[in-house]
């Protein structure tokens, strides 16, 4: 859902996977841990339940700034695609009612690389 995103070269999504195993790889927690090119950065990480909720903890840094963002919400799979919808937040980057179709590129045991609907490639590790 952040915008701030490690890109690579446009990855095609695995055709043989499917949205149950999407669902099935995807529970867990991912860290999220990125910087862009005019100094912003973020760290935290976002957690998918198999109860179809999520919740994430992030914060921003801007120089000598920091910024604790906090929303949950929902997740599901449909069609290769995770969509997210928020449900409570604490940033007006991520409204209550945002929602979010992410395409799935590979999900395993460790990594977790997603195209946004404005084209970044993010990719995420798993937390151990």
């Amino acid at each position: 859902m952040f915008s701030l995103a490690q890109t690579s070269l446009a990855e095609k999504a695995d055709p043989a996977i499917s949205d149950t195993d999407i669902r099935r790889r995807i529970i867990g927690t991912w860290i999220a841990d990125a910087s862009s090119h005019n100094g912003t950065s973020m760290v935290g990480a976002v957690t998918f339940d198999a109860n179809g909720t999520l919740a994430a903890k992030i914060v921003i840094i801007r120089g000598d700034r920091k910024e604790d963002i906090r929303y949950e919400g929902t997740w599901q799979v449909e069609r290769g695609k995770m969509i997210e919808t928020v449900t409570r937040s604490n940033a007006k980057w991520t409204p209550v009612g945002k929602i979010t179709r992410d395409t799935i590129i590979r999900v395993d045991d460790d990594e977790l690389v997603f195209k946004t609907e404005g084209g970044k490639t993010v990719t995420r590790r798993r937390r151990k």
